[in-house]
């Protein structure tokens, strides 16, 4: 019996080799298949579109040994007290604005015209050794080809308790330079614009042909977080303090503001706001959470009368001040306000009329200089006659 069945054993040791056999195979098949997918390229998103950096930008490495570079060849060129200088008294330069642009462009399309007009500006300083960096930057935008650059006042603006510290630009993929002066400053409009020699980015067109409701796009860095776009709607033009002003105006320009329903929030401040045409329509200046204390205790017209001034100097009662407390907290909108485009190509303008006007004087001063060496030339001449 067990020799029977050991001669019939080789039939069934053929089926179960064909069997393995075929196992073997298909798992083959599967491994080159899997093998193959994972060494193809992969992309998560469409090819040639930037992952950023998950860390803090705060924390790039690659920024900080670029400052020690600059430091150690003495590059680092404008310290806060001067920046502090040519915001009073900025050192103008011609400012070629680009044409605005009239070509519809899709969301990506308006991300990489964005990401590529980005510049941070900010400060660096050596924090106790010089081997030990830190830097605190906001965003900026170039206005035009060679290396001009706007951004918010209250972004160069040092602070007085700042001892040596370096203004810097960086660009989107993390490039430090120099900035080299400031070239213009409103703080009113809380704006200015500066020079950042040897940087070459493209430009972003000024666009003020733009009204309530017209789609909005933005690229910045809320709270070092690395090119975070967003997209929005234009909600409103307001002034700011002042009424009745000329919007056309350089004054009137710097009086009001935009509100936009744009993502943005603290390191933003400074990022352009484009439009479907890859235009700038302003840039991020400030940020209003608004809670029901806010309209019942804090907001006031300027031409509120006394009564209603002094309503808020009454006494409050323990309930009350618990409702207070309470609604401290609650913040029920947040109004992201933005300085317009028109604003900035008015500064813009003003620049170039300076140095027009600049020009003109010393084209004046050198022809009455000719003319009266011309006339003593003559004297000299009649006299020897």
């Amino acid at each position: 019996m067990r020799q029977a069945a050991t001669q019939a054993n080789p039939m069934r040791t053929i089926a179960l080799q064909k069997l393995i056999d075929t196992e073997i195979w298909l798992t083959t098949i599967v491994a080159v298949i899997i093998w193959g997918m994972m060494s193809q390229p992969g992309y998560a998103q469409r090819e040639g579109v930037t992952i950023e950096n998950g860390s803090m930008l705060s924390r790039d490495r690659r920024i900080v040994w670029q400052l020690r570079q600059y430091h150690q060849q003495g590059q680092l060129t404008l310290k806060h007290d001067q920046v502090k200088e040519q915001l009073d008294k900025p050192l103008p330069e011609k400012i070629s604005l680009p044409t605005v642009s009239q070509e519809q462009k899709t969301g990506g399309q308006v991300y990489e015209t964005a990401r590529k007009a980005l510049v941070r500006i900010g400060y660096a300083r050596m924090i106790s050794s010089p081997n030990r960096w830190s830097f605190n930057i906001a965003n900026g935008y170039a206005i035009a080809e060679n290396g001009i650059i706007a951004t918010c006042h209250h972004c160069i603006a040092p602070d007085d308790d700042v001892t040596e510290a370096w203004l810097i630009a960086v660009t989107a993929d993390e490039r430090v330079y120099p900035v080299t002066s400031v070239i213009a400053a409103n703080e009113r409009m809380d704006t200015a614009i500066v020079k950042v020699e040897g940087l070459k980015c493209s430009a972003l067109p000024l666009n003020d042909q733009v009204s309530p409701g017209d789609v909005s796009y933005l690229l910045s860095d809320p709270f070092g977080v690395r090119g975070y776009f967003s997209t929005g709607i234009v909600n409103r033009f307001y002034w700011q303090n002042v009424r009745n002003q000329d919007p056309q105006t350089l004054f009137g320009a710097a009086s009001y503001r935009i509100n936009l329903s744009t993502e943005w929030a603290p390191g933003s401040s400074g990022a352009a706001v484009l439009d479907t045409f890859g235009n700038a329509i302003g840039h991020v200046a400030t940020i209003s959470p608004l809670s029901e204390q806010y309209f019942q205790r804090g907001f006031r017209l300027e031409d509120d009368d006394e009564s209603d001034k002094n309503e808020n100097t009454l006494p409050k009662d323990e309930e009350q001040l618990k409702e207070d407390r309470y609604f401290e907290d609650k913040v029920l909108i947040t109004l992201h306000e933005a300085v317009p485009a028109r604003a900035v190509r008015l500064l813009a303008e003003s620049v170039n009329e300076q140095l027009t006007k600049k020009q003109a004087e010393l084209v004046n001063e050198l022809n009455q200089f000719l003319e009266k060496k011309t006339v003593g030339t003559e004297a000299k001449s009649s006299d020897k006659k």
